[in-house]
């Protein structure tokens, strides 16, 4: 379990009319979103550790999103990382035990695109990309958000770039933040493009908040 988490799964299920549990609830969820690594606190499960979560921490004959949107800044071999990594694993624990675990990405973050909406969706089976598709509207992804995909798909030396930046950038902003606030504490992993910090202080946090939007 982790403090707190992106909540747009949350706000779905409400808007669907779910129940929503808290972690500590004896009742069984018929959906599970895990958010890896997770948006805001930075908190990373490695594969092995994920694929052991679900196993021992997920009830049977449910759904399980996997949300991995932040998961291409780990580096060049990212997809080591990945559930699509362990088709096999997927298949297995939808067979023994009803777990059906669906592997999403929002490529808009790692792309820097917020004005091209891109994602894309990797179902347990083939049956249920059948069932979502027959929901899905037509026009989802227009003609320039396609092009787009296109092109972006061969820009290595973005990637590159990102990998590199991104890890100098954090362990700079990391460096200033804790020699300028000695009792604050920064959280994530290294390659994350964003850091979870504890001011030790909720009225600190909120003006530091108010500060930050301020000066953009």
């Amino acid at each position: 379990n982790t403090p707190v988490q992106y909540m747009e799964y949350e706000r779905s299920a409400s808007a669907d009319g779910r129940k929503i549990l808290h972690t500590d609830s004896p009742s069984p969820a018929s959906v599970s979103a895990i958010i890896n690594p997770c948006n805001p606190t930075g908190i990373f499960l490695k594969l092995p550790e994920l694929l052991n979560h679900i196993e021992t921490k997920v009830n049977a004959n449910c759904h399980v999103l996997v949300d991995e949107s932040m998961l291409p800044w780990y580096g060049p071999d990212w997809r080591e990382q990945s559930l699509t990594s362990v088709p096999d694993w997927i298949s297995r624990v939808y067979k023994e035990r009803g777990i059906a675990v669906w592997v999403i990405h929002s490529w808009t973050k790692i792309w820097s695109c917020p004005g091209v909406r891109l994602g894309s969706v990797v179902a347990p089976t083939e049956e249920h990309m059948t069932a979502l598709k027959k929901k899905q509207v037509p026009w989802s992804l227009n003609s320039m958000a396609l092009s787009f995909v296109e092109e972006v798909v061969k820009d290595d030396h973005y990637m590159i770039q990102t990998w590199q930046l991104t890890k100098q950038w954090r362990a700079h902003t990391v460096n200033r933040i804790e020699s300028v606030f000695k009792n604050w504490k920064c959280y994530g992993e290294h390659w994350l493009s964003w850091i979870w910090i504890d001011t030790g202080d909720e009225k600190v946090a909120e003006r530091a908040d108010q500060l930050s939007k301020e000066y953009g």
